[in-house]
């Protein structure tokens, strides 16, 4: 049995609420972890504090962990927008460099 499913690129901007559903459950009657990629566009509506940004917010109770990848000069900063339930947010204090794809603590 897996004890990973990674779906890159998904569609989240289209309607698919259903398929969303219906993937977790599969992976939760596997036991195993569900990671989905996501586009976000720089025109969309900035979200709010503890919101998530377009097309994701819609699907926010099907979401556990939400990072985003933000352009940091050379690096990519990893930033944590949503950790299940949990509010209090901390600064991961981690970049990922595009060269070598490796970690770089802060």
């Amino acid at each position: 049995e897996p004890a990973l499913v990674v779906i890159d690129g998904f569609e989240f901007a289209g309607e698919h609420y259903d398929e969303i559903v219906a993937m977790r459950e599969t992976a939760r009657k596997l036991g195993c972890e569900l990671w989905m990629s996501a586009r976000t566009f720089r025109n969309a509506p900035t979200p709010q504090t503890g919101e998530l940004p377009w097309p994701l917010a819609r699907y926010a109770d099907h979401l556990g962990v939400v990072v985003s990848l933000d352009p940091a000069g050379d690096r990519v900063r990893i930033r944590l927008i949503k950790d299940h339930d949990s509010t209090n947010l901390s600064e991961l204090y981690l970049d990922l460099d595009p060269q070598t794809m490796l970690l770089i603590e802060r």
